[in-house]
């Protein structure tokens, strides 16, 4: 129960008082699980540039919004942040090809959505996420 009040009061903060949209996007309609995203969009439209926050091992993106304050730093600067989960779960190792084809359909849905196509990106990763990350590069 303290996990949740605390994923709920970060979920409030970061939403009123930096004014900040959340949103989770699913690619898989039947599944709320894994193959989705969240993305915390900035208040000034279009973006300037999009950002992807790959969680460490067993971390959600509701998990990754408590460990930092990049992706609300990005949103003051215009840049659009994408916290994906893969897949192949929370339990991804971010290496196998299922997860990079996963990564690159999470990135393809992200492009057309949000119209960021010929816009600069960044990838990190925290942990497992950035061996993700380095293998995708």
């Amino acid at each position: 129960m303290k996990i949740f009040r605390i994923a709920f009061l970060t979920f409030f903060l970061i939403t009123n008082s930096f004014g900040q949209k959340i949103e989770k996007i699913y690619l898989n309609k039947n599944d709320s699980t894994t193959n989705r995203y969240l993305t915390i969009s900035p208040q000034e439209i279009p973006c300037k540039g999009y950002m992807f926050i790959i969680p460490s091992l067993y971390e959600s993106p509701e998990h990754v919004l408590e460990q930092t304050d990049l992706p609300i730093l990005a949103a003051e600067k215009g840049i659009l942040t994408i916290i994906p989960t893969f897949k192949t779960g929370l339990g991804s190792f971010g290496i196998d090809s299922l997860t990079q084809l996963s990564f690159k359909e999470i990135i393809e849905d992200v492009q057309i959505r949000y119209n960021l196509k010929n816009l600069k990106f960044y990838i990190v990763g925290f942990s497992i996420g950035g061996s993700c990350v380095v293998k995708f590069a």
